[in-house]
């Protein structure tokens, strides 16, 4: 079912379960989507078989995830499911992070000199996420639901570089977060920068795996 030179992008395409085993040990599977197992668990120092043995019962066992099915519908469906559960629950939760990271940095910034980088990383990230999602909207989408055969591999290749640079601030900011745990003296407002930013990674990896190894693939082709 699983071989080991199948790209991470392929496997969570066609095993959409599969994602919830690549989350557990922290394998990229949307802006590196492009790798395949053998290469990510050569990069993680991870053993292949044990990992495919890992997807392979998750797939056999697990409950669906909110990623199944996307592959079978039709585009403008899941053009329109990007738009209304990633992109639309952003225009509201970026903002609040940002305005969190700004806060925890201000007051206990002193105490722990990764908040700053944290709160710095994050303004970067909501501008580059912001100016994507504009170009995505206004551009590409109606490029690609208007399918009259323009070519779209440039928009597309702007696209998917947005989201390697974005990929790598979320991988900047769970390392600057200590993997999101909590400090025992966290303060509230401390825990709910952290929770948000660990949704915001899981949101935004189903995100761009739904763009870059279902929708721009088919709208290349």
């Amino acid at each position: 079912m699983i071989t080991a030179d199948q790209t991470v992008g392929h496997i969570a395409k066609n095993f959409p379960m599969s994602t919830r085993v690549f989350g557990r040990y922290k394998i990229d599977f949307c802006c590196k989507g492009r790798l395949s197992l053998q290469e990510v668990c050569g990069t993680h120092d991870i053993e292949i078989d044990k990992l495919v043995a890992d997807i392979e019962a998750e797939i056999e066992l697990a409950p669906p995830t909110a990623l199944d099915g996307w592959a079978d519908r039709s585009t403008p469906e899941l053009v329109a499911h990007i738009l209304e559960n990633y992109h639309r629950p952003l225009d509201e939760e970026l903002p609040r992070l940002e305005s969190l990271a700004d806060k925890v940095a201000r007051v206990h910034g002193d105490r722990d000199r990764r908040l700053p980088r944290i709160a710095q990383t994050f303004t970067l990230l909501r501008a580059e996420l912001e100016e994507h999602f504009r170009k995505e909207e206004n551009v590409l989408f109606p490029a690609i639901l208007a399918d009259d055969g323009q070519p779209l591999a440039g928009p597309i290749r702007v696209m998917l570089q947005d989201h390697e640079d974005a990929g790598d601030m979320l991988v900047l900011l769970r390392e600057l977060a200590d993997d999101f745990q909590v400090p025992p003296h966290a303060c509230n407002s401390w825990r709910a920068l952290l929770g948000g930013l660990e949704d915001l990674e899981r949101s935004l990896h189903e995100h761009i795996h739904l763009e870059n190894n279902i929708l721009f693939p088919r709208a290349a082709a």
